[in-house]
């Protein structure tokens, strides 16, 4: 089983709970979302771990892959974090709405040796 975390529970990252949970060969392991009370809602409904902070979720789990559904000036900070971790990760579009900060990323991911999938 594909262990996921998913950081962003809002509409985007349901679809993707749903889609995993769906799946077969993965399970979502773990959510973040700064709303509390979206944070308990999916955590009853996805039957998981839930964070309201994404750090003590790497912290505190062993996750295969990550999908970064957060707002797209707040993808950074998880993709590098991530990265250093050797997670796998998906990013919502667009990648980066900050070219320095789309540099620091692509070059934690390449140290890491993470896989991205992002769309362009």
């Amino acid at each position: 089983m594909i262990k996921f975390g998913i950081i962003g529970m809002g509409t985007r990252g349901q679809i993707y709970a749903d889609t995993i949970a769906q799946s077969g060969s993965a399970v979502v392991s773990a959510i973040t979302d700064i709303n509390k009370e979206s944070l308990e809602k999916n955590i009853k409904k996805y039957k998981t771990n839930g964070y309201t902070n994404f750090e003590n979720m790497f912290e505190q789990e062993e996750l295969d892959a990550v999908i970064v559904a957060t707002p797209d000036f707040l993808h950074k900070n998880p993709v590098v974090i991530a990265a250093k971790r050797g997670i796998h990760i998906m990013v919502e579009k667009p990648f980066s709405t900050d070219i320095a900060e789309a540099t620091e990323m692509a070059t934690a991911i390449k140290q890491g040796g993470s896989q991205v999938f992002s769309w362009i």
